[in-house]
């Protein structure tokens, strides 16, 4: 569940992330054994899970921290089967993920937009990327 009046998210059983999730309690988890490091600037680091089902879809999640403290969490709905090269991307397939984010969000939270003190959750399309996700960010907007 995402919990609007805190931006904290259920990943797993026992495993709530939010705005106060120092980098390290995260490391301690056990989703973080199979987690992927990403490289970014220095300050920033980011870890790819495996895909965890949430509230009744299937998400690669991506989790931001900018020195030590959680300050995004990243959804990418997937399907049963990943795609094996970018030859198999199609634009009509991602504005479907995008409105299939869209309504997700809008079945959970009502409709947007959902900026709240504690940060803001945006469904984005990103054109030169060629994704679409939704994006919780907690604090002022950062960039990594």
């Amino acid at each position: 569940m995402i919990h609007a009046d805190s931006g904290e998210i259920d990943l797993a059983p026992h495993l709530r992330v939010g705005a106060r999730t120092a980098e390290g309690t995260f490391l301690r988890s056990h989703l973080a054994a199979r987690a992927k490091a990403l490289t970014l600037s220095p300050g920033w680091s980011a870890y790819r899970l495996d895909r965890l089902n949430l509230f009744g879809r299937s998400f690669r999640v991506t989790l931001r921290f900018h020195q030590g403290w959680l300050v995004a969490v990243e959804l990418y709905q997937v399907g049963a089967v990943s795609k094996m090269s970018w030859d198999d991307w199609s634009h009509q397939e991602e504005n479907a993920r995008k409105a299939d984010h869209d309504t997700w969000l809008d079945a959970l939270l009502g409709p947007p937009p959902y900026a709240y003190a504690w940060g803001s959750i945006r469904s984005e399309h990103d054109p030169l990327g060629g994704y679409s996700q939704i994006v919780i960010r907690y604090g002022a907007e950062q960039a990594a």
